[in-house]
């Protein structure tokens, strides 16, 4: 049995195709899910099992399609720099959520905090 392999111009080709299948899906069914989780979840699932994606591969092509729905240009976290109880704590927002979680600045890079406030 002689088996050709794929070129690398064949492997991105079925790799765009597959996630653009995988982000029709997701427009799709978006609104029967409250969280990302269950509809990554089901994603996966879909491509593994309706489209025989290989499931190392399948889960890579979620998270992008997944990406895309984003805005560009929007980070999904933000520092707020000046909110905390003292310096020892940032607060981080989760723009996808809009929660704050304390973070302590032991855990941020000294450079990032030295870095003057964006005004």
């Amino acid at each position: 049995m002689n088996v050709t392999p794929f070129t690398q111009q064949q492997a991105d080709d079925y790799r765009t195709f597959m996630q653009q299948a995988a982000r029709r899906f997701i427009e799709k069914h978006a609104a029967e899910h409250l969280d990302d989780d269950g509809l990554f979840e089901r994603t996966v699932s879909y491509l593994v099992n309706s489209l025989d994606v290989p499931a190392f591969m399948a889960g890579r092509l979620a998270l992008l399609a997944m990406s895309e729905r984003l805005p560009k240009g929007l980070a999904w976290v933000a520092f707020d720099m000046a909110a905390g109880p003292d310096q020892s704590v940032r607060m981080v927002l989760d723009r996808r959520t809009g929660q704050f979680t304390p973070l302590p600045s032991r855990f941020l890079p000294h450079r990032f905090l030295a870095a003057p406030a964006a005004h």
